[in-house]
């Protein structure tokens, strides 16, 4: 189906929800409800790259963070972004001390863990059966009048981007996770683990992370963990910037430095300002975006250009 019968199909399907439903007027229940597409990855001779796809998701006006952020869907359960399935890892293989890892690994790297299951908003489980599964909007931007080509653009253009291209974007990549690689070496020596009571009958360890002494962040742990990066100006103690992909245990510190980033790219690039209960760790986060921003690897509206043609057809 091309773009044209994509939007002609939507269209049909909004207008009777309108004249059927009236509309959803449950701002609570359109958020928490999605719609997805499905994108043919194309044929044998000439199809996407997935592990180019992903580090070029990283950039344009509108990238897959950026999307989540601004929609409400990046705490949704069926909507995680990428990076939370490969960034963790990536950052432990950037710090091993036997087997660093390479910028010349990075792509078969990145197509070994990326993810594939409905955790994520890019579902790249489904390539087997030949589409990718996109789910990055609530049903209130199903109704909306802007374009499918206009809501995934940035996305969209991610896709076609073909391995002679590839080099910025994968260059870009690995010195984003290069940076966090060193800020999770400058913040791992100041953590210590506080654990808190759990009933008899549950499964899960809960407890704290302290930096130098203060808390930053909820854990939770029953073979994997689920953390939660605390923001002291959220009513909720557990809701603000959270990553619930099951990372492994050697994964959890790693894991708040990819929340780290996430909180910056929420100040920097949607207009939501986090801010930790501790101030050493404020200040951990404010000297990263420093770095991100001197070293220009926040997105670049630029890089993807006018790139790719035929996705708007």
């Amino acid at each position: 189906m091309i773009m044209k019968d994509a939007e002609e199909l939507r269209s049909v399907i909004s207008s009777a929800v309108l004249q059927i439903e009236g509309g959803f007027v449950d701002p609570a229940f359109e958020v928490g409800q999605g719609w997805h597409i499905n994108v043919d990855r194309g044929s044998k001779d000439r199809h996407f790259n997935p592990s180019l796809a992903l580090c070029a998701m990283w950039e344009g006006q509108n990238t897959e963070l950026d999307i989540l952020l601004t929609n409400g869907r990046y705490q949704s359960s069926y909507a995680a972004p990428q990076h939370h399935a490969y960034g963790p890892g990536l950052i432990e293989a950037i710090r091993s001390p036997l087997f660093p890892m390479e910028e010349r690994h990075l792509e078969q790297f990145l197509f070994r863990h990326m993810g594939k299951s409905k955790k994520f908003a890019s579902n790249f489980g489904k390539l087997e059966r030949g589409y990718l599964e996109l789910r990055h909007y609530g049903l209130a931007e199903f109704m909306d009048p802007l374009s499918i080509g206009t809501l995934y653009g940035s996305i969209f253009k991610a896709l076609t981007i073909n391995y002679c291209d590839s080099a910025p974007f994968r260059d870009r990549l690995f010195e984003r996770f290069l940076l966090l690689a060193e800020f999770t070496d400058n913040v791992a020596p100041h953590l210590s683990f506080q654990t808190r009571p759990t009933s008899e009958i549950s499964l899960a360890s809960k407890g704290r992370f302290l930096f130098k002494g203060e808390p930053i962040a909820n854990v939770s742990w029953e073979g994997f963990g689920e953390v939660f990066l605390t923001d002291m100006q959220s009513p909720y103690a557990e809701d603000h910037i959270s990553i619930t992909t099951g990372v492994d245990a050697h994964e959890i510190v790693p894991s708040l430095s990819l929340l780290a980033l996430d909180a910056i790219y929420g100040d920097v690039r949607c207009d939501r300002e986090f801010t930790s209960s501790s101030n050493a760790f404020n200040d951990e986060i404010l000297a990263l975006s420093e770095k991100y921003q001197s070293a220009g690897l926040f997105p670049s509206e630029d890089l993807l250009g006018e790139y790719p043609k035929a996705w708007g057809n």
